[in-house]
C-alpha cells in the first residue's frame, strides 16, 4: 500500500497492479479508485459478475458487505472473466474471455451488474449492451458508445418479424 501511495503522488494517468490478493491490497485499491485513480489489475474470482464479492471476502473484516459492495459497484466499471484451459484441438494452453460485466450503482443507489458478453462452456455467446452509466462514463474520456453497439435491437426485431 505504501508503493501505491506513492505512486498516486506522481499523478498518474493509469496505476498497473499485478494482482489483488490480500486484504491490503484491496484496501489501497478501493482507496485509490475512490479518489479518481485508473487502476488495473487481476483478481481471482469464479467469474466476473463476483469481483466485488470475491474483493470483500479477501478483506475478512467488519465491513458493512452492502456498503462495500455499492463502493466497489461505484467505482470499478468493467470486470473481464479469462479462462485458461488446455485446449485439444490446438493442442496447447489457451486463455479465452468467458464473461465480461459492468459494475455500476443505479438511480436508486442499488449496485448492478449488466453483463455484456458471456460465452458457456457449449460455446454459447450472449450479449447485452453497455447500460448509459458506462456510456456516460466512457464519454467522459471522449470514448462515444452508440445505445445499440452490438445492433442487438435490429437482431431482435429481425427475429421477431422472422417468427411472425
Amino acid at each position: 500500500s505504501d508503493v501505491l501511495v506513492a505512486c498516486m503522488r506522481q499523478n498518474p494517468v493509469w496505476i498497473l497492479l499485478s494482482e489483488v490478493r490480500s486484504a491490503e491490497a484491496v484496501m489501497a485499491v478501493r482507496n485509490s479508485i475512490s479518489s479518481g485513480h485508473h487502476i488495473l489489475s487481476t483478481i481471482h474470482s469464479d467469474k466476473a459478475s463476483l469481483i466485488p464479492m470475491r474483493m470483500f471476502a479477501l478483506i475478512e473484516s467488519n465491513i458493512d458487505v452492502e456498503q462495500f459492495v455499492t463502493t466497489i459497484h461505484r467505482y470499478v466499471q468493467i470486470g473481464i472473466y479469462v479462462k485458461g484451459y488446455m485446449s485439444k484441438e490446438l493442442g496447447r494452453f489457451q486463455r479465452e474471455i468467458l464473461e465480461v460485466c459492468e459494475f455500476y450503482v443505479d438511480d436508486n443507489n442499488k449496485p448492478k451488474v449488466n453483463i455484456i458478453y458471456k460465452k458457456t462452456l457449449t460455446g454459447e455467446i450472449t450479449m447485452n449492451n453497455p447500460t448509459k452509466y458506462l456510456r456516460d462514463y466512457l464519454s467522459i474520456g471522449g470514448i462515444i458508445l452508440p445505445d445499440d453497439i452490438f445492433v442487438l435491437d435490429e437482431q431482435k426485431n429481425a427475429k421477431e418479424v422472422e417468427t411472425l
